[in-house]
């Protein structure tokens, strides 16, 4: 598909890209244009210039000094024959090198009418590109050339009035309750200070601070330009009052730049230090290495840390018969407890009772072990088992009672945990 067609119709443009596609004077960019040959003409030799027109300071029209052409100039093809309706990628490399002052007053060399360089016609003109063959291609003439390979929109080729060479040499954050450092701070005291070229104009630019959390659940962005000033002309520091979770350990990134220039640095800020949170009574909270995220009505007990429990958690680590608290909660928030069952049958048999649960709601889990108690065949297996008519046990609920059928004598534990039909969710 043509991008361009040259001036008198004998080319087209199919494919046109530079590596980098943003350059400064002095600097180097290789380039890869793919060109069609629909002049008609067989070719076998060609000339091809390649030169950037741009306005000086004084806003007159100048070619850059060097028109390269694969890094020659001029070169002479040894292609063979460029046959009509064929394509041929063209690389090399550019340079825009001027004796001229450039015009500084907007950061990318301006793209000006055709119209301004003696053309007639309405296109764009930035890279020109000049053709000459060995064929005659229109009644005397054996050239042809492209005036607009830059376009309007500097898509394929953007040229700066210099560099800015923006730098950040000092970023450095810490938690403040206010405008001094507090560990257990949830905003952040900032310390900047930012560089740039003679050449840059400071308010094309942008100080934006972004910012997320370990996990990246959390993104923001804030726009921090006001503070540029300050900080290209010395260290300052400043209180950011956005509010940065106590718990959570975040990652800010400052990016100083505009559109074609940019430099940014990342740090990270670890979550707030407490050795021990009570969060008040209205809420419960209690948090150990952390700030407690207790809620009124939503009790939490917290600990950011490994906890050794040497003598266990009651309810929870230690078994015991009988019925307790676990002090978790199920999906629909009723509190889960657990039962444990010791059973010992001499004698085979069907719906025999291990214990009673009175108004299980909410079976949450069942385990535990058997023994076979012949001496022959000392097996420990889980609750449900079945190999043969004669080999079989299985524990289950009938009603309120835990029962178990079996074709053997045996023995082991079964371990409950359930809630409560009757109880409240926000017991």
């Amino acid at each position: 598909m043509a991008i361009f067609t040259s001036h008198n119709g004998n080319f087209q443009v199919e494919a046109i890209s530079f590596t980098p596609d943003v350059i400064a004077k002095g600097e180097e960019a290789s380039y890869s244009i793919s060109i069609k040959n629909i002049s008609g003409k067989n070719i076998t030799r060609l000339i091809m210039g390649m030169r950037l027109r741009f306005k000086d300071r004084d806003g007159v029209v100048r070619s850059s000094d060097d028109s390269r052409v694969f890094g020659q100039l001029p070169l002479e093809s040894s292609l063979g024959y460029w046959n009509n309706g064929q394509t041929v990628t063209f690389t090399g490399s550019f340079k825009l090198t001027s004796y001229y002052e450039l015009d500084n007053s907007a950061r990318v060399l301006p793209v000006y009418r055709a119209s301004d360089v003696g053309y007639d016609g309405d296109g764009d003109v930035g890279l020109v590109l000049d053709i000459t063959t060995d064929a005659v291609l229109n009644g005397m003439q054996n050239s042809d050339l492209f005036y607009n390979l830059r376009g309007a929109n500097s898509e394929y080729l953007t040229v700066l009035d210099g560099r800015y060479t923006p730098a950040i040499p000092v970023f450095a954050a810490e938690r403040s309750s206010g405008e001094t450092p507090d560990d257990e701070g949830e905003n952040l005291l900032t310390s900047l200070r930012l560089t740039l070229s003679d050449r840059a104009f400071p308010e094309r630019l942008l100080l934006l601070l972004r910012y997320r959390d370990k996990a990246g659940a959390a993104n923001g962005v804030m726009d921090i330009s006001s503070l540029m000033d300050a900080a290209l002309t010395d260290e300052t520091t400043t209180l950011i009052r956005e509010t940065f979770d106590k718990n959570t350990d975040w990652k800010l990134n400052l990016w100083f730049g505009d559109t074609y220039e940019s430099a940014e640095t990342e740090i990270d800020v670890p979550k707030s230090f407490a050795n021990m949170h009570l969060s008040g009574a209205s809420t419960g909270g209690v948090c150990f290495g952390g700030f407690s995220k207790a809620e009124e009505g939503k009790p939490l007990f917290q600990c950011y840390y490994p906890a050794q429990f040497h003598g266990g958690i009651y309810g929870v680590n230690n078994f015991v018969l009988g019925e307790v608290k676990t002090g978790g909660r199920w999906l629909d928030g009723m509190p889960v407890y657990r039962s444990v069952f010791a059973f010992d049958f001499p004698q085979a048999g069907s719906g025999l009772e291990i214990g009673r649960v009175e108004g299980v709601g909410t079976l949450v889990g069942m385990d535990g072990s058997v023994k076979w108690d012949d001496s022959d065949a000392p097996f420990r297996l889980p609750l449900t088992h079945y190999l043969a008519a004669n080999n079989y046990h299985q524990v289950f609920f009938m009603g309120d009672a835990l029962v178990m059928n079996t074709a053997n004598p045996c023995s082991g534990h079964v371990i409950v945990d359930y809630t409560k039909a009757v109880e409240e969710a926000s017991e």
